[in-house]
Order: structure tokens, then sequence, then C-alpha cells
């Protein structure tokens, strides 16, 4: 409990006067593995480190840019519509950074606080990172990491599951999804389900400006039971760049996964919910909702 306690000092540290009413929207950080983490690979001396950045837009849900890094024992928030809007649905976020940082408020609690308020419950993560040490590389390879981050997601998803009665959430309708990292993160998952423990499965996942490394489309083909996805990226995106999401939504296609791709004229990396990106960027959020409407997640009422 010593670390949730560092946690929380940080946090406060990091907050705002003319913000802070609205961070009293965001959940109790509750610890992802509350018995710990056997043999866990990633430690640091100084860990979940955080700083702000001036990254957000004044319509945003609220309205600040904290940045974890050192991140070696996850956390996770939850939130709630309240009884009148809830839909039944519920999805686990990945926020993006890749995989050094969590960029937790504007692709996670931005996130969360806005469809909390569309009936749907979110489950927060801040999953574990390879940040780099003092010589400013990562401390380990991505094939060493990412099996760390890939048991968090699921984790994260079979934590929903079985508070299913208790949130009034359908264990048949719970989605992962992520932002850049994130969304590469929510993809190796459905890539890789734990066939050991099948409550780690999604029944949909949503790709946010994601980034698809090519031997994923690969992947695709000899994969089983993968989800319906929704895939969502901006043409001026130079870091994770519009054409390579076309490219894997092609590979999805021929191989009969349900999927949805939208490409905006607008939205360089990092628009989140497009919020000041153009017109059309923005309606993204309106498109996934229709999305589960169209894939028999939510009802149309």
């Amino acid at each position: 409990m010593n670390r949730l306690i560092i946690y929380s000092v940080l946090t406060c540290l990091s907050i705002t006067l003319s913000s802070s009413h609205r961070h009293a929207d965001i959940p109790a950080e509750q610890l992802l593995w509350p018995d710990g983490i056997r043999d866990n690979p990633i430690t640091y001396e100084l860990q979940n480190t955080v700083r702000s950045e001036d990254y957000t837009h004044p319509d945003a849900p609220l309205g600040t840019c904290r940045v974890y890094s050192n991140v070696s024992t996850p956390t996770y928030f939850i939130y709630r519509p309240s009884p009148q809007k809830n839909t039944g649905v519920a999805m686990v976020v990945l926020p993006g950074g890749g995989y050094t940082d969590i960029w937790l408020d504007t692709e996670g609690h931005d996130i969360g606080l806005f469809f909390k308020e569309r009936g749907i419950t979110s489950l927060v993560v801040k999953y574990r990172t390879n940040s780099p040490g003092k010589d400013g590389k990562e401390r380990m390879s991505k094939e060493e990491y990412l099996p760390a981050a890939i048991a968090d997601s699921a984790e994260a998803i079979r934590i929903l599951r079985s508070r299913a009665k208790q949130l009034k959430i359908d264990p048949d309708k719970i989605g992962v999804g992520g932002f850049s990292a994130g969304g590469h993160l929510a993809l190796s998952l459905c890539l890789s389900p734990d066939e050991k423990n099948k409550q780690s499965r999604p029944n949909f996942a949503f790709l946010i400006y994601p980034w698809i490394e090519p031997h994923f489309e690969k992947q695709v083909s000899t994969a089983e039971n993968l989800p319906p996805m929704f895939i969502v990226n901006g043409q001026q995106d130079t870091v994770t760049p519009p054409d390579v999401c076309a490219q894997f939504y092609h590979t999805l296609c021929k191989n009969n996964v349900p999927a949805e791709l939208h490409i905006y004229r607008k939205g360089g990396h990092g628009f989140t919910l497009g919020l000041g990106k153009g017109h059309s960027t923005v309606q993204w959020t309106g498109s996934f909702i229709a999305w589960l409407k169209d894939i028999n997640m939510l009802k149309d009422k």
C-alpha cells in the first residue's frame, strides 16, 4: 500500500487549482494485482514518476495532461455510468505513450469520463512501462517487455468479468481498446489470448491511431476468434501512418473479421477525442457508438 501512497502524493502535486474540481470525478485508484506480481521483471529505483504536458483542449472532460513513466506496479480506475444511463457495455481503456510513458489523462481519464456519460463502463489501466534508464535506452527488448503489458491488459478484462454482477455489466459485452501504443497493446492481446483463461478474451476492440507492426498482418491469418474491430486514424498522422491502418483493415477483410475503418482528413498523432481537430475528426466517438449498435453490443433505442 505504500506504493499507492506515493502515487497519491505525486498525483496531488500535478493537479492545478483551476482543474482540481474536475479531478474529484476521478474514481479511486486500485491495484491491478493486489497480491503483488510474482517475479515482476519490471522494477525502477524511482517509481511512478509524473510530469505535466501542455497538450489538452479547454473542452476536454478533465482539462489536464499528466504523463506517467517508471510504472512497475500497475493500477486501474473504473468509470461507472449512472443506473439510468447504464447500457451494460464495458471496455478496458489502454492509454498510449510509446510503452515508455502512460498518457493517463488525455487517453485514459478523458475517455472514461466521456463514455461514462454515454452509458459505458470503462476500466482505465495504468499498465507497466518500459521506461528508459539514465542512458536514455529502453531497459528491456520489446520481446521481453510486451508479455508483462499484455498480462496487465488481460487481467483488466478478467476484473471486469469477475465483477460483472456488481458493476451491472454484461460479461459478453466487454471490449478492449487503446491509443497509439495502447492500440498496439489491445491488438496484441487479441492476437495472443490466454488459452488457459478465456475470461481475458474481449468481445470487441477499438484501435485509435494504433501502432501496427507489419507482422501482425501475418498473425491475423492464423488467429482464431478475433473480435470485431473499430479502427480510427487521421490523414495527418506521421507517427502511426494511416496507410498502415488501411492495409491492416484490408487484411481483416480478407480474413472475414468484422471491422470498420475511419481515416479523417484532420488529426495528427494524439488527437484523442478529436476536440479542436476539425469538424469530422471529433465525430469518431459517435461513429464508435453507432458501430457498437451494428455489432449488437448496444441496443438501438
